[in-house]
């Protein structure tokens, strides 16, 4: 699931990039924290989705 909302999310990836270039065109010495920052929020949002869609199809699964 985590891979098609990425692929889904192509749009708000370019905005994110967009406006990090934008804060190192600005600030350029914080260029490795801007990038940082930006990597901890995709895992920050990518990771508990997939949790949680993993758990939600393990209990709503079908027993065999």
């Amino acid at each position: 699931m985590t891979k098609n909302s990425t692929v889904v999310s192509t749009i708000g990836v370019a905005e994110i990039a967009y406006q990090m270039k934008n804060m190192i065109e600005f600030s350029p010495h914080l260029l490795y924290a801007i990038f940082l920052l930006v990597a901890i929020c995709f895992v920050v949002l990518t990771l508990p989705v997939g949790a949680f869609f993993t758990y939600l199809s393990r209990r709503v699964a079908v027993q065999r």
